[in-house]
């Protein structure tokens, strides 16, 4: 019953969201946010994403592939963790 209902409810969530359109610019971007008159579109948000946190996604992905190579881990180490 738990699963049957389960289902259901991800079934109306998918619809939710795929069936609510957003609103496009003159561009044709997407608008995500409306905040007194002015759009925000998602191409926006994303370069302005990039700009500001890409370089720390791209350290933290170094210094995980540094710390991967340079770190041994057993089995034992794992459990532990």
């Amino acid at each position: 019953m738990k699963k049957r209902i389960m289902i259901i409810a991800c079934c109306f969530m998918m619809v939710l969201v795929t069936a609510c359109g957003n609103p496009k610019l003159e561009n044709g971007e997407e608008v995500i946010a409306s905040v007194d008159g002015k759009e925000i579109s998602a191409n926006e948000l994303y370069n302005d994403l990039k700009k500001d946190y890409g370089y720390d996604v791209l350290i933290n992905k170094i210094d995980q592939f540094i710390a991967e190579q340079e770190i041994e881990t057993t089995d034992e180490i794992k459990e532990y963790a």
